[in-house]
């Protein structure tokens, strides 16, 4: 979303800042490489958040298991574009870029890795907002932000633009592992929700039965 995209701009703003508009340019190279790609799990995210949505409704145990099998997936399919990108990043930049950005290639070595952490995020993402936690991706998000900034006077000034991508990869990770571990601490919570509702739902016509002759 919004959020997703501050992050590789603040790369080439503080890029710009504290190096120079070559450097800048070889790492925007990579990066708009990485964002083309991303359209894949962003667009899968959609299509399944009518599904869950509805399970969320009907069935917690489906909605959980759905959960848990999508996101094994995520990270299973995302690892054979991650490696393509990896292995193929030579080719790819030469091709699409010219051998001017041969130095882009580092670039996007680094921000494959995060493919696998973007395609599971993007489902997360969706199930934070089916379960109606929006403020965990705020936070989530609002925390890379300041983390990516930190990490970025640290690691560009060392490393220069493999250092923003380096940021990015640690950003990702972090902005991930927050919104997985809140998702897996409610998920227990909603399901004993989900039973007393349907116990309550109940309770009327048991007490209808139990009144009759």
């Amino acid at each position: 979303g919004f959020l997703c995209s501050i992050s590789f701009k603040i790369d080439f703003f503080m890029l710009s800042k504290l190096t120079n508009d070559a450097v800048t340019g070889w790492y925007s190279a990579g990066a708009r490489l990485i964002e083309a790609i991303l359209i894949i799990p962003a667009t899968v995210a959609i299509i399944f958040f009518p599904v869950i949505s509805r399970l969320y409704k009907n069935s917690m145990d489906l909605f959980i298991n759905m959960c848990r099998t999508f996101s094994i997936a995520c990270v299973i399919l995302s690892i054979p574009v991650a490696l393509f990108l990896y292995l193929g990043a030579d080719l790819l930049v030469s091709f699409i870029f010219g051998a001017g950005f041969i130095k882009s290639v580092l670039v996007v070595k680094l921000l494959s890795f995060t493919l696998i952490l973007f395609f599971l995020k993007y489902f997360l993402e969706k199930t934070a907002l089916v379960m109606q936690r929006q403020i965990i991706l705020l936070i989530a998000y609002l925390g890379g932000i300041v983390l990516k900034v930190v990490l970025n006077f640290i690691f560009i000034p060392l490393f220069s633009y493999n250092g923003a991508a380096l940021s990015t990869l640690v950003t990702e990770f972090f902005i991930v592992a927050y919104i997985l571990l809140h998702i897996k601490m409610r998920l227990p919570l909603l399901k004993a929700e989900f039973l007393q509702k349907g116990l309550a739902a109940k309770l009327p016509l048991f007490y209808e039965e139990t009144r009759k002759p």
